[in-house]
């Protein structure tokens, strides 16, 4: 019987390894594109194609030079939805009210969207994309130091753009009359 190589058990260790990220964030990389604007069939599209992109780079034995893999794989996803949607020349816009029967217009995206969901996802809108991209990694949970280090920016330039996301947030949930009762 044949003993594997050391390089055979490296490489069913990482493919191993690939396989546990893949189950531990699959799901938070597809809300993370949602809560950008996708929906559910554009979103979950960007996040095989970001694993993909991992799983290029675990072939190659890159795969431990990634410091925040969560971050990497949303990140590209997120390049990823942006790429096709510009290339499609479409974001999908949903509306936030019922369209009129008689323009036969048809919501797309996921059919158990809220109005609570559109408008919150309408809100995460009307960041521009330097603002976006730090506020969602900042609501899966990443601190600000390690936005700071996937984005490549400085820690102070990070939480300013935190602090410009709330306020739009905060101006835009005004506007829409959701009980903003602090500060415009």
């Amino acid at each position: 019987m044949r003993m594997p190589s050391l390089q055979q058990a490296r490489a069913r260790q990482d493919e191993n390894a690939f396989y546990d990220f893949y189950q531990k964030e699959y799901e938070g990389v597809v809300r993370y594109v949602m809560r950008a604007g996708a929906c559910l069939h554009d979103a979950e599209y960007a996040a095989q194609e970001a694993f993909l992109t991992m799983w290029n780079l675990m072939t190659r034995g890159r795969w431990s030079a990634v410091r925040f893999p969560g971050a990497y794989v949303r990140m590209s996803a997120l390049n990823q939805y942006r790429a096709d949607a510009k290339r499609e020349q479409r974001l999908r816009v949903f509306p936030l009210t019922q369209p009129d029967h008689d323009l036969g217009i048809v919501v797309p995206g996921p059919e158990d969207l809220t109005l609570a969901t559109l408008t919150a996802v309408d809100m995460l809108r009307s960041l521009d994309p330097d603002c976006q991209e730090v506020f969602l990694l900042y609501q899966d949970g990443y601190k600000q130091h390690e936005i700071a280090e996937v984005l490549g920016l400085s820690p102070i330039r990070v939480k300013n753009l935190l602090s410009r996301s709330r306020r739009t947030l905060r101006v835009r949930a005004h506007e829409l009359g959701l009980g903003a009762t602090q500060r415009p």
